[in-house]
């Protein structure tokens, strides 16, 4: 019972955490892209409440993704357990940042179109999905530890 109320209580506090810091994410990811001559707007206001619902849900979700990989591997180190962490946390600021690389790509593009007077370069803010990217990454993280101490695990059952 104690578990499922420490699991509980870090799942609502990082969910708070992530609520609070998603102007500092998107912040931050602006400042990583190279937008040039590209503008970035938004459509609706309705729409920036739900990203960043759909940030803090991301971030809340970390602790549910370690939980689901004790489920499936025997984690007895708490060496295994620190880098359990580690590797669903980096597996979400990889995709972030793979997904920032591949915007930085496309709109360098953008920028170099030959555009007449009049049109505007211009890109929607909900379509550059950094939250969904990072929420990805945190569960091939998961994945990946899911194979890395479940075959590690099952190699030194062998042993």
């Amino acid at each position: 019972m104690k578990k499922v109320l420490v699991y509980s209580g870090a799942v609502i506090a990082l969910t708070i955490v992530g609520f609070v810091l998603y102007g500092n994410f998107i912040n931050l990811s602006f400042l990583l892209l190279n937008k040039g001559e590209i503008k970035i707007f938004s459509n609706s206001m309705g729409r920036l409440f739900q990203d960043r619902l759909y940030f803090a849900i991301s971030l809340g979700v970390i602790p549910l993704f370690y939980l689901w990989v004790r489920y499936f591997t025997n984690l007895n180190i708490v060496r295994q357990k620190i880098l359990t962490y580690l590797l669903i946390i980096g597996g979400g600021i990889l995709s972030w940042q793979c997904k920032i690389v591949l915007l930085n790509y496309r709109l360098n593009v953008m920028s170099k179109l030959n555009t007449q007077i009049g049109i505007d370069n211009s890109v929607s803010l909900e379509r550059l999905d950094f939250d969904s990217y990072l929420l990805v990454g945190f569960a091939i993280g998961a994945i990946v530890s899911i194979l890395v101490f479940g075959n590690q695990n099952a190699i030194s059952d062998n042993l």
